[in-house]
């Protein structure tokens, strides 16, 4: 396939999931101790830095209201999404509009911004949205947008083998159980539970290097077929899960393990630092990462 036709499925992935991504919680957004990750690792970057620029790859609310305040409030915020309507859409969940924002409609693998060289790099699970093939396109044009030394602070959302083989009944039973025990809220356990078939999702059949919850279209449908059999919370969970997420049940995201995707980075940046959060069920395989943009890539 293409990359401009690659390109125009994700973007048409993307304008499809704006009218319903805000409803969803952690893992699918940063949650509250991802969120100050973040900031320590982009403080680390910076340094005494309280001016210059600084990119957000998407739209990502969180990471906005962050960049609007101290002490971030001097930088240049640039939010640059192929779609015109996710960044409508999530500009409404913003709670602190930044002046210093601009928006650029253009894909990650191609745009160029005008201006100076960027102090850092912001994405939440970005390289998810990127397919493999087009990892060294996105990764060199991060790097051509970073000045020497710049930061690439993106989260990630590793390939965990300990999904392998988990049916959707299991997941199922286990974002009812911390629904009906309070631990989640419907929206975030909806989401959990997408994020739990997506990431056996890349181990339905073999191994995959793209995730997709197509893959659980038989299981899904046998579910709601006998949904009358399942307690009220399960019920409730199901209906949120095909609400919000199946509609784009057919969308591919990518599947990478930690060691992999960070030697794929190797020529354009160097590592400095891996954070993990604690405060949500699959965020020890979902680390935030500081990267460092050498002075040039280097020749593979």
């Amino acid at each position: 396939m293409a990359i401009a036709t690659r390109h125009a499925l994700a973007q048409a992935k993307w304008d499809n999931l704006a009218a319903t991504w805000v409803d969803t919680g952690p893992p699918a957004s940063p949650s509250t101790q991802d969120i100050a990750n973040y900031r320590m690792l982009l403080e680390q970057a910076l340094g005494h830095r309280r001016t210059g620029n600084l990119v957000i790859l998407g739209s990502t609310p969180k990471l906005r209201d962050l960049l609007a305040s101290e002490p971030f409030l001097g930088f240049n915020v640039l939010c640059v999404d192929f779609s015109a309507k996710m960044y409508t859409q999530m500009s409404a969940a913003v709670g602190h509009p930044n002046p210093r924002e601009t928006f650029h409609l253009e894909d990650w693998c191609t745009f160029r911004a005008a201006g100076a060289e960027y102090d850092a790099i912001l994405g939440d699970k970005c390289i998810d949205n990127v397919m493999p093939e087009d990892w060294d396109a996105f990764f060199s044009n991060v790097h051509y947008h970073l000045r020497p030394g710049g930061a690439f602070i993106v989260h990630l959302a590793l390939a965990d083998s300990r999904f392998q083989g988990v049916p959707l009944r299991d997941a199922l039973a286990k974002w009812s159980d911390r629904l009906h025990s309070k631990q989640d809220s419907l929206r975030n356990a909806a989401a959990g539970f997408w994020e739990d078939l997506l990431t056996a999702s890349a181990f339905k059949n073999g191994y995959h290097n793209t995730v997709t919850t197509s893959r659980f279209a038989d299981e899904v449908e046998e579910a709601l077929s006998h949904e009358a059999e399942l307690d009220t919370h399960a019920q409730q969970l199901l209906h949120e899960f095909f609400r919000v997420f199946w509609p784009s049940r057919d969308d591919l995201w990518s599947s990478y393990q930690y060691a992999e995707i960070i030697e794929r980075m190797s020529p354009y940046f160097f590592h400095e630092r891996t954070l993990y959060s604690a405060d949500y069920d699959v965020a020890p395989v979902q680390p935030l990462v500081l990267m460092r943009a050498r002075s040039r890539p280097l020749h593979s």
